[in-house]
């Protein structure tokens, strides 16, 4: 089962931060993510994945003050294919999406946009 969640940092300055998400399952496995780096300045706005490249699982960082609220996330193949395409939510601040697909190894480009706004496009590789 998908569950969300949402962190804000209290005491965020604007210099450069990590952050390591370990997720623990009910039965007691753990699973310790990649460390991510980020910024914490408030005038800042991306769209990254990572691992990049990766396997059927990955995550995409955004950052966008003009995707806050309700967004669609589309994935697209080299041949213009769209393979995946999610609704999601875009809260102020950093936002981290999970994606766990069964990708063929490629090339892939990611892109989010709430109808009025969109982010830039961004490729991803599955190997």
């Amino acid at each position: 089962e998908l569950l969300t969640y949402e962190f804000i940092e209290e005491n965020a300055n604007e210099e450069n931060a990590y952050y390591r998400l370990t997720q623990v399952d009910e039965n007691g496995e753990e699973n310790m993510y990649e460390p991510i780096l980020l910024n914490c300045s408030e005038n800042e706005e991306f769209i990254k994945t990572f691992p990049n490249p990766s396997d059927n699982s990955f995550q995409i960082l955004v950052s966008d003050k003009n995707l806050v609220g309700k967004a669609t996330m589309e994935m697209i193949d080299t041949k213009g294919t769209v393979v995946s395409r999610k609704e999601i939510k875009i809260l102020e601040g950093t936002n981290l999406i999970y994606i766990y697909e069964n990708l063929t190894p490629g090339i892939y480009y990611i892109s989010i946009s709430n109808g009025t706004n969109s982010s830039m496009i961004i490729k991803h590789s599955k190997i």
